[in-house]
């Protein structure tokens, strides 16, 4: 975002000295019934509404027209849930599933048996929960064995463990620690496992009264990225066991999780469900190393793993984004500027103060709500319309003239004399005001797009030189050896050879000791050996270093070799 999270709107439009106190807004009067094409009566209802709640019904505006709240505003987390949900049920819901092997009771308790009714299953938080976070579980560890006064024990000890159970195969004496956490997630992980054979996911968006989308909280998708590491870690403990059927059992799930999370609606469902596929790609490549496989078990592993498909598209999640925007905006627009504590890192108060209720009938007087919910809707359809160009210069591009033009926007507040010249232009003090609010939402509320675009591609990447990384390994399994070049993959490992769709060149290759690296050239085209930001910078190229290359390396940094 562009803009502090802890930026309010009252400090940009409405000056400190209001003291006296004036009755609330009233809400718009009931709606009874989704407004209709052809309507004669639909313009007076509109005019009306309009006239009431300060906001019109409308596509231009609040760009739904229904479901309504009881109060008359769209209830946009009516409409996230009723399109999610179409055509799912309980029983091939992986949802349901899920919540049986995690702890449903970071679910509020108001809203627990509202949830579980939506979901079409029992509330069980009065059982509790069965899967433990590993960090929950190193709390619990501590709490029971507290450090001796001379103790010089390894605070990092905990993270370099899973680091480790996550890089390469390892063994119970390897990570002790990590192999405890997961015998006592035995029966939540079988769950978990049953669930992600399950086609569909669909978790309600269920809201405290006022509460606006963006307030929803997402306990399910964190619970389960803590299960897919479990996986994915005891996958590699199964490498090392030699149960290599066992251990690609482990992966499929994984990745058969990740592409249910990210059916969920939102980017945060995209992101974790990135994190997910990568950890189980980062496994596949340990078990294609270390399992010791024959040729035809990775033909058929590399066939299912094709089977999966891609992951869901970031571009579907923007309709929810969208959603988040215009019923934040609504929601200011309905209660007064008190309410953007939910926007931010504000604390609320429970009753609005003097210069609050004033505050909300200075908004309603100087701001167009429209005009602001227009100006989001305009970043919306942009973004839309750069989400559907393919990874490249032209979809960058649109990306970066937005977010100039938004830059652009903002900078305008904060140039007193920028107001001055757009009245003698003949504007009005409103429609000054309406603008400068909308670029103050988009500023708090707009996803930072770009990025998560980048990631999206990264993570595709990554997918892709996994399916090479089958090849190679069915390749080495026939031969005894990774080959010298990548070309002699096809036609019998790759009956096409993958592009970098960075370059549409191909990934660059060559063997290292007795395994490979394998990578992109990354967003920035350049070839930087297969380094990226996230190794270790050299000391003589901080703080510049901005290598993006994509690699994989087999076997992988620190791991151990091969059993």
């Amino acid at each position: 975002m562009i803009l502090p999270r802890s930026l309010t709107l009252g400090l940009l439009l409405f000056p400190a000295g209001f003291t006296a106190e004036l009755p609330a807004v009233e809400p718009p009067a009931a709606a009874t019934a989704e407004p209709k094409a052809g309507d004669p009566a639909q313009p007076d209802r509109q005019t009306s509404r309009k006239r009431q709640a300060n906001v019109t019904i409308s596509k231009e505006t609040t760009y739904l027209l229904g479901p309504l709240r009881a109060d008359g505003y769209v209830d946009y987390a009516a409409a996230l849930n009723e399109g999610c949900s179409r055509g799912v049920t309980p029983e091939n819901n992986a949802a349901v599933l899920l919540w049986q092997a995690v702890d449903p009771r970071p679910i509020p308790e108001e809203s627990r048996d509202r949830f579980f009714k939506e979901l079409g299953a029992p509330n069980l938080a009065k059982e509790g929960g069965q899967f433990i976070s590993y960090d929950s579980f190193v709390r619990a560890r501590d709490a029971k064995e507290p450090p001796a006064d001379n103790d010089s024990s390894d605070d990092s000890q905990p993270d370099r463990e899973m680091d480790r159970a996550l890089a390469a195969s390892w063994s119970k004496k390897d990570c002790p620690l990590v192999a405890a956490w997961l015998e006592a997630n035995e029966k939540s992980l079988r769950l978990v496992v049953e669930a992600t054979r399950r086609p569909r996911y669909y978790c309600p968006v269920i809201l405290k009264d006022g509460d606006p989308l963006l307030m929803v909280g997402l306990p399910l998708v964190e619970a389960s990225r803590g299960a897919a590491r479990a996986l994915a870690a005891r996958a590699m403990l199964r490498v090392q066991e030699g149960k290599p059927q066992d251990a690609w059992e482990d992966l499929l799930a994984c990745h058969r999780l990740a592409r249910l999370l990210g059916q969920g609606p939102n980017l945060v469902d995209a992101l974790v469900a990135m994190s997910v596929d990568g950890w189980a790609c980062s496994g596949d490549r340990g078990l294609m190393h270390f399992g010791k496989l024959r040729a035809e078990q990775l033909r058929a592993m590399h066939e299912q793993y094709r089977r999966l498909g891609p992951l869901p598209g970031v571009a579907g999640k923007l309709r929810a984004e969208r959603f988040m925007y215009l019923d934040a905006v609504c929601l200011i627009a309905r209660e007064g500027p008190e309410r953007v504590q939910l926007l931010t890192d504000a604390p609320e108060k429970k009753k609005p103060s003097i210069k609050q209720t004033l505050g909300r009938w200075v908004a309603n007087a100087a701001i167009d709500w429209d005009e602001v919910l227009r100006i989001g809707n305009g970043h919306f359809d942009r973004l839309d319309i750069a989400a559907s160009k393919p990874p490249g210069k032209e979809r960058s591009q649109l990306l970066d003239d937005l977010l100039r033009d938004i830059r652009i926007s903002q900078g305008r507040i904060r140039e007193p004399k920028g107001i001055l010249s757009e009245l003698l232009g003949g504007d009005s003090p409103r429609a000054i005001a309406s603008r400068r609010m909308g670029a103050i939402f988009a500023g708090l509320l707009l996803p930072a797009i770009d990025a998560v675009f980048r990631a999206e591609d990264r993570s595709a990447t990554q997918m892709q030189l996994t399916d090479v990384s089958f090849a190679l390994a069915a390749y080495r399994a026939d031969r005894g050896q990774y080959p010298r070049r990548l070309a002699e993959l096809h036609p019998k490992y790759l009956a096409e050879m993958p592009k970098d769709l960075f370059t549409d060149a191909e990934f660059r290759y060559r063997r290292e000791g007795t395994g490979y690296l394998l990578y992109s050239l990354g967003p920035n085209g350049e070839d930087e050996g297969g380094r990226s930001r996230h190794d270790d910078v050299p000391p003589d190229q901080e703080p510049d270093y901005d290598a993006d290359d994509i690699a994989v390396r087999v076997p992988a940094a620190g791991g151990r070799k091969s059993p």
